[in-house]
């Protein structure tokens, strides 16, 4: 499979929110205030990329415009790591609960499209299970009623243990889960390159329900290049499944199996890392050539 369309978009939005302190517990803040939401969207008319792959999308002009409350809930409980997601800098990540609740209610008084609720609500909380063990969790579920109809329901469910035995070394265990109901034109899933399994093309294939397993051993050297870079290594295997959508079923497990340097610059303030690997597919259809794939990027983000 392949991309099957390019579909041209123009998007202009604005969002803000104002949140009043309502209580303080030790490191429990409770916040509640409104929020104003304005988006606009525009198509240009569908291009082939694949002909046949996939029907054309179905774009529609429309304009969402809301105002409504927002709750939101901050434990500050955080703690410094070392070689988590980055090379040789302190990070750190909330053990504490951070959610939040926003119901937005769309009218055409304020300029949208159609009437009705648009809802998100976010969750993320840390953990640290076992010493040397870093577990972070995060939920997200967004959805607008029109019509009698929620659109664009989104489910992303995601949970990534770091194990550091020794502080020279991370294993990292990653899985999260994915749904979209009635999805708007330019929103849709994929697995491929892009989308955490490296080794295939990017949007291999497409679908509303994703399930992606990442397993990956992280080594950290004393080596320093050109005085800026501390060299890695990291071996890796990504699996992914996707339900294709118009009722088609749900595809086979693909596998990569990988590896190679991963480079934290110890100079730049937004300290990427940098991955050079070469990854190799396991399950090759015809459409995927059964050879090493060479990767460069900042590619994971976990």
């Amino acid at each position: 499979m392949a991309r099957a369309w390019y579909l041209p978009q123009h998007k202009r939005s604005f969002q803000t929110d104002w949140q009043k302190l309502l209580g303080l517990n030790g490191v429990t803040a409770l916040r509640a205030g409104l929020a104003v939401d304005d988006e606009h969207y525009r198509y240009g008319m569908p291009v082939a990329v694949t002909p046949g792959l996939l029907p054309a999308p179905i774009p529609y002009p429309r304009t969402l415009a809301g105002i409504g409350p927002v709750v939101s809930l901050h434990q500050d409980r955080y703690a410094s790591f070392e070689n988590i997601r980055g090379v040789g800098r302190a990070e750190d990540y909330n053990l504490g609960w951070d959610a939040s609740v926003q119901i937005l209610a769309d009218s055409p008084a304020l300029g949208s499209s159609a009437s009705g609720p648009d809802l998100s609500l976010g969750a993320s909380k840390g953990f640290e299970p076992w010493r040397s063990w870093l577990v972070l969790t995060q939920a997200t579920w967004s959805g607008r009623h029109v019509g009698g109809v929620w659109h664009n329901q989104a489910l992303n469910i995601a949970g990534t243990a770091y194990g550091q035995m020794w502080p020279w070394q991370t294993l990292v265990f990653h899985a999260d889960i994915a749904s979209l109901l009635h999805p708007d034109p330019e929103d849709r899933l994929y697995i491929g390159g892009a989308d955490a399994l490296r080794g295939y093309p990017n949007f291999y294939a497409t679908g509303d329900r994703r399930v992606r397993v990442t397993i990956a051993d992280r080594i950290v050297t004393p080596i320093i290049w050109l005085h800026t870079f501390q060299v890695g290594f990291v071996a890796f295997t990504d699996n992914a499944r996707i339900d294709h959508a118009a009722g088609t079923g749900r595809s086979r497990w693909y596998s990569t199996v990988g590896g190679g340097l991963r480079l934290g610059n110890l100079r730049g303030s937004s300290n990427p890392v940098l991955y050079f690997t070469l990854a190799l597919p396991l399950h090759a259809p015809p459409d995927v050539r059964r050879r090493p794939v060479f990767a460069v990027g900042d590619v994971v983000t976990f």
